[in-house]
């Protein structure tokens, strides 16, 4: 019975090592803004998200980040989600939509799709989501 004790005392240990290392070698956000931001690109893959996407491009669109843009590629969707993608892009000047080219032998459809999105990106850094979340207006601050 004490060897376990003295076992989970040493895990217990470690554990607090790593927490006390992590505390000193992880780097803290900024407490105020930065005076330049950094071109973001958001990246969403949508297929078949008619009943979530404008919920979600809506919010994304709604960032209080001042430099980004937003590209949503419809893989190929056959529920409506192109035209609503269509409709919101006539909107915005930040939204770009893509359509999603065949997908190729020995890929799978989301990675593809998310390669496309970042072969479209011009970001610096790059965000992928998905099409059925939504996002509060600081997500991306």
């Amino acid at each position: 019975m004490l060897i376990y004790q003295l076992f989970i005392l040493g895990c217990l240990l470690v554990f607090l090592g790593i927490l006390v290392k992590n505390l000193f070698d992880i780097k803290r956000l900024p407490e105020h803004p930065p005076k330049s931001f950094p071109f973001v690109s958001i990246l969403v893959p949508a297929r078949n998200e008619a009943r979530n996407i404008e919920a979600c491009v809506n919010s994304l669109l709604a960032q209080n980040y001042p430099n980004f843009e937003l590209l949503v590629l419809d893989d190929n969707s056959d529920d409506g989600t192109g035209e609503l993608l269509r409709a919101l892009a006539e909107k915005s000047d930040k939204l770009t939509v893509l359509r999603g080219s065949a997908l190729p032998e020995h890929w799978l459809g989301k990675c593809w799709a998310c390669h496309q999105l970042s072969e479209a990106a011009g970001g610096d850094l790059l965000l992928f989501t998905d099409a059925d979340t939504w996002h509060a207006p600081e997500s991306l601050q």
